[in-house]
């Protein structure tokens, strides 16, 4: 079975981008979370994202928190460069400088405010200045040969029959982002207890907010919460064991 740092990298970014969307339609911010959601093992669910992009199995990569974040911030948004449509550009929202873009060339997809008594909403995006065509209004010569992020706006009424993919893009990246927030917050109060980082994952995803809550369930609910085992359960029992008197922890009564 190859690893999958050996697929060409058009395999790796259809893999990543599969995966992102699964994460993105279930809430979830880490393959173990969606796993858990789905009561699977994480190997299970990445053979199944192989044959969702008809990719033979390959070995899941250790770091794919960081893949999939670099995958958001470099530029892969999932659709391929030669069906992808194009979109109207501008480099300043106020100014004539309208450029066709590919939309799979715009990255960071999120939503812009404008200032005044009726702000509006704009979508934003950035391309690479060492990526632009030769003559794009004087964009490609900015930074000479510099590899710099370059800010774009999509405005609405330019790209009306592409504007689905556009919210698309926005909302799925505005969404994502606001949710790992959430969770970075929830996993910041089990920190310090204990827990390994697989078993805080697996309480999030079972829907508990905070380790206190462990202390009010008895045996019967620690065990039917999905994705806690037997090595999450003993774990759970020593953090629990510093609170709580010891015949209450081995009942699971708090």
């Amino acid at each position: 079975m190859k690893e999958f740092d050996e697929l060409p990298e058009p395999d790796q970014a259809a893999l990543l981008v599969k995966l992102l969307l699964a994460m993105t339609e279930a809430g979830c911010g880490t393959i173990e979370e969606l796993a858990c959601r789905r009561d699977r093992a994480v190997t299970d669910v990445w053979k199944d994202l192989c044959a969702q992009v008809n990719q033979a199995e390959c070995v899941a990569p250790r770091r794919l928190d960081s893949l999939i974040a670099d995958q958001v911030d470099s530029g892969d948004n999932g659709l391929a460069a030669t069906d992808a449509p194009e979109v109207k550009a501008r480099r300043y929202r106020d100014r004539d400088d309208v450029e066709m873009h590919q939309i799979s060339n715009i990255f960071g997809w999120h939503w812009d405010q404008t200032d005044g008594e009726e702000p509006q909403k704009l979508a934003c995006g950035y391309v690479w200045s060492n990526e632009l065509k030769e003559g794009q209004t004087g964009w490609s010569g900015l930074y000479g040969s510099d590899r710099e992020r370059m800010k774009v706006y999509v405005l609405k009424e330019e790209n009306l029959e592409v504007w689905d993919d556009v919210l698309r893009l926005c909302d799925g990246s505005q969404r994502l982002n606001s949710e790992a927030r959430e969770r970075l917050k929830m996993k910041q109060r089990f920190k310090n207890r204990g827990l390994s980082n697989a078993t805080v994952t697996a309480l999030i995803a079972a829907g508990l907010d905070a380790p206190e809550r462990l202390l009010f369930l008895d045996a019967r609910e620690l065990k039917k919460l999905r994705g806690v085992g037997p090595v999450k359960l003993r774990e759970i029992a020593s953090y629990r064991a510093t609170f709580l008197p010891q015949s209450n922890v081995e009942s699971g009564d708090g």
